[in-house]
C-alpha cells in the first residue's frame, strides 16, 4: 500500500537525523511530501468502470429497413442502425443485434449488415446492450419481402366476336372487370370472377367468367371460361407477360352459340398494378 511506503520513509528520515547529528536535518527534508497518485487513480477507475461518457443518454436509430417498406425477394436486405449520444452524434458503437419475428436466429450482430429473408411480412428489431448494462431497442414493423410482381391489379377481360351476317360485319364485345392478386412469392395469380354482356343484334347474352392462371417468372398462362346465361359455355387458353407493373395476355378461339351461329373470337386479359401491398 502507498501509505506503508510513506511510513517507512518517515522512519528512515528520523533514523538519519539521529545518526547524522553533525549535519542535522535540513528544513527542506520535512515535512515529507506524500505521494497519493496510486490511491486517486484506483478510486477514479472504480467510479467509471463499465461506463463510457459518450454513451450516457444514448439512443438507437434504425435507417434500414423502413417500416412498411417493400423489399424484393432474392435481393439482400440491408440492416442499418446507429447509436447516437445525447446530442444526436454518432458514437461508433457497433454491437447491434438484429432479430425478426418468426425467425429463430439473429439476423446480424453489427450496426450495418445485410440478410436474405424468405417472402413474408416481418417486424424487425435492433437491440443494443451498453457497457453499463442499459439496453436499447427499436422495432420497425410491416417490412415486406416479396416478388417484384406482388400486388393488387385492376384488370379487364374483353372478348370480341367477328360475325358475318348476310354480308353485314358485326363485332360484338363482351367486356368485364376483375381484380387480380399476385402473392408474396410471385407464383400465384388469383383473379376474381366477373361478368359481362354480349349484345348480338337484338339478343343480349349475359355472361359470367372465371380465370385460372399461373406465373413462371414474368410469364403468365391460363384459361378463361365464359358461361352465357347459364345455357352454354366457352373456354379460351391465354398466354401473356408481366412487364413494368402491367399484365397483358391474349387469346383466340371460337364461340358457338347454339342454334344461332359459330364465330371466331379473340380477346385480351389486361391488368395494371394498383398497390404492392397484399396480405
Amino acid at each position: 500500500m502507498r501509505t506503508s511506503c510513506n511510513h517507512k520513509r518517515a522512519v528512515s528520515w528520523a533514523i538519519s537525523c539521529l545518526i547524522g547529528l553533525i549535519g542535522g536535518c535540513t528544513s527542506d527534508e520535512w515535512p515529507i511530501e506524500l505521494d497519493d497518485t496510486d490511491a486517486s487513480t484506483d478510486a477514479s477507475t472504480d467510479a467509471t468502470a463499465g461506463t463510457d461518457p459518450s454513451l450516457q443518454g444514448a439512443a438507437l436509430e434504425v435507417f434500414e429497413p423502413e417500416s412498411a417498406g417493400v423489399y424484393f425477394l432474392g435481393e439482400p436486405l440491408a440492416l442499418i442502425a446507429e447509436v447516437t449520444d445525447a446530442d444526436g452524434n454518432a458514437t461508433g458503437f457497433d454491437a447491434v443485434t438484429w432479430r425478426a419475428d418468426g425467425v429463430e436466429f439473429a439476423l446480424g450482430t453489427e450496426a450495418v449488415t445485410e440478410v436474405d429473408l424468405p417472402a413474408g411480412v416481418y417486424d424487425i428489431t435492433a437491440e443494443v446492450e451498453l457497457p453499463d448494462g442499459d439496453r436499447l431497442s427499436t422495432t420497425v414493423g410491416g417490412v415486406r419481402v416479396q416478388s417484384p410482381n406482388t400486388g393488387i391489379y385492376a384488370g379487364e377481360i374483353a372478348m370480341a366476336l367477328t360475325v358475318d351476317l348476310d354480308g353485314m360485319a358485326l363485332n360484338p364485345v363482351c367486356r368485364g372487370a376483375t381484380t387480380v392478386t399476385i402473392d408474396l412469392e410471385g407464383e400465384t395469380l388469383d383473379a376474381e370472377p366477373g361478368s359481362c354482356t354480349l349484345d348480338l343484334l337484338l339478343i343480349s347474352f349475359p355472361a359470367d367468367f372465371e380465370i385460372e392462371a399461373v406465373l413462371y417468372g414474368n410469364a403468365v398462362s391460363g384459361e378463361v371460361t365464359f358461361t352465357f346465361a347459364g345455357l352454354f359455355m366457352a373456354s379460351f387458353d391465354f398466354e401473356g407477360t408481366l412487364f413494368d407493373d402491367t399484365l397483358f395476355s391474349g387469346f383466340i378461339g371460337e364461340l358457338a352459340i347454339p342454334l344461332l351461329l359459330t364465330a371466331p373470337a379473340d380477346g385480351t386479359f389486361v391488368a395494371e398494378k394498383l398497390s404492392p401491398f397484399v396480405d
